[in-house]
């Protein structure tokens, strides 16, 4: 397929398909690239779109003096200010991609483990893989607590006897109901 070519002089001439940047944008000066906050994008000094998705699904810039430059973190910056102490940056829709301005909040730590918890992002029970429990052997854990110790179950299943014990008070494994009683609610949850 050919290229058609433009003959009239513009700052783009000769190119196939000439580069459109987005009205919006915001120029990082120390960095020299330009920022589409509703669009999503960054810019490089060339004007074309930079990063990339990679395999966690966030777009990385490439690297910064302290390590990875995130896409998300980098457009937040730019409209809003530094990051807040201690804060992440929570895309709202979940999809770690999507870098719209509208779609990115700071949280604190808690409310972003929150949110994942919410939108099932984290892995809990049998879904880690390193996880040596399951629902069935966590209940007869539970089940047997006035006879057999925890040392004995964990030497049994070779984990730690902490484990045995976090699993039966259900400090661990709160998705399973308690035999007996309504398990507490957990503090992560919202009230």
């Amino acid at each position: 397929m050919g290229c058609r070519v433009d003959t009239r002089l513009h700052p783009y001439t000769g190119l196939c398909n000439p580069i459109r940047p987005p009205r919006d944008l915001i120029l990082h000066l120390p960095s020299g690239r330009c920022v589409a906050p509703k669009e999503g994008r960054v810019y490089g000094v060339r004007g074309t779109p930079i990063g990339g998705i990679c395999a966690d699904g966030y777009v990385r810039l490439g690297q910064h003096a302290v390590g990875e430059l995130y896409e998300h973190r980098f457009i937040y910056e730019c409209v809003h200010g530094s990051i807040p102490a201690g804060h992440y940056i929570d895309h709202k829709n979940g999809c770690k991609s999507d870098n719209r301005i509208a779609n990115l909040e700071a949280v604190t730590p808690s409310e972003n483990m929150l949110r994942a918890f919410e939108r099932g992002a984290c892995q809990v029970g049998e879904q880690v893989s390193q996880s040596k429990l399951t629902v069935a052997l966590v209940r007869e854990i539970r089940r047997t607590a006035r006879t057999v110790p925890p040392r004995d179950w964990a030497a049994r299943l070779g984990v730690h006897p902490r484990t045995i014990r976090e699993a039966r008070d259900g400090t661990t494994w709160r998705h399973v109901p308690m035999r007996g009683r309504i398990p507490a609610r957990p503090r992560w949850r919202r009230p």
